[in-house]
């Protein structure tokens, strides 16, 4: 008996996830650079970059802001995923 399987990914599009993972990407990366200068001023007991510890904590948070609206993106749209599977299976088995 043959058979036919078929199989799909139910998501954002492509566009959605690259731009996420960029922002994830430009945050870590200036997180990275400005506690870095921060720590090396420390440990050579310079007061020329004060404010890099402002902007490391601020990465952080964009980086914090940012995981946020990608749960609550998949929490709004949970729902309608869910309608879709429905949907795409009941499609197939009729």
């Amino acid at each position: 008996m043959k058979k036919t399987f078929i199989r799909g990914i139910f998501g954002p599009s492509a566009a959605v996830w690259t731009f996420f993972m960029f922002l994830y990407f430009i945050f870590s990366i200036i997180f990275m650079v400005f506690i870095t200068i921060w720590v090396v001023t420390k440990q050579i007991n310079s007061q020329d970059f004060p404010w890099a510890i402002y902007l490391s904590i601020f990465a952080l948070v964009l980086l914090l802001l940012t995981f946020l609206a990608t749960k609550i993106g998949q929490k709004k749209a949970k729902t309608e995923m869910e309608q879709l599977k429905n949907f795409a299976e009941n499609s197939i088995l009729k």
